[in-house]
């Protein structure tokens, strides 16, 4: 009976649509052998490559939280830029009163505040995450230690099944220094949208 795995050339090959190598292993083509050692092997390497290919969405998660979290504060500040150039006109009508002029200079000042808050949420975003991968002297010793190629592989299934759950934490931590950070964005955003209208109202 045809098992599920054919040998060509000493390789294990898996039937059907061909998936992306896996960009960590280095492990030599599988030994010749019966067809549950070979149907085995495949199932590792297929664990091996799905942990791969989820540790890379994750880190491709962290970058989207720390690309956004600056997009935030970018338009925060430049809004805030924009608001204080209609401020400052305003500020050096000749009709305006001391009270319209202390008015507008204590909005301002509310403004540039929560606009700090904004920053020192997106510096606490950008602290760095302790993680972990898997380190390569640990991937030779598991080459050069001379036990079966299923055990090897098994432990190189586990090493990254410990990085993808480890990245997966960090990346929840970020989501809630992302959340910090769209908070206090919003509130920049009012106070320096009620500026403004204040700087109009002011002024007519």
């Amino acid at each position: 009976m045809a098992s599920a795995s054919s040998h060509e050339g000493g390789e294990g090959r898996i039937e059907g649509p061909p998936s992306a190598p896996s960009p960590i292993s280095a492990l030599p083509p599988p030994r010749s052998g019966g067809p549950g050692q070979a149907r085995g092997l495949s199932d590792i390497e297929r664990t091996i490559e799905i942990l791969s290919a989820r540790i890379a969405e994750e880190f491709q998660i962290s970058e989207r939280y720390d690309s956004k979290g600056r997009q935030l504060f970018a338009l925060a500040a430049g809004f805030f830029a924009a608001v204080q150039a209609v401020a400052f006109a305003a500020f050096g009508a000749e009709h305006l009163s001391q009270d319209s002029r202390l008015f507008l200079l204590v909005m301002a000042l509310v403004a540039g505040a929560v606009l700090v808050v904004v920053g020192d949420r997106l510096a606490d975003a950008e602290e760095p995450l302790r993680e972990k991968d898997i380190e390569p002297d640990e991937l030779v010793e598991w080459l050069e230690s001379g036990e079966p190629e299923e055990a090897v592989l098994l432990k190189q299934a586990g090493a990254l099944a410990k990085v993808a759950k480890l990245r997966a934490e960090s990346n929840k931590t970020r989501k809630l220094s992302y959340d910090a950070i769209q908070t206090a964005a919003r509130w920049s955003l009012i106070v320096s949208g009620l500026e403004l209208v204040a700087a109009i109202a002011v002024r007519l």
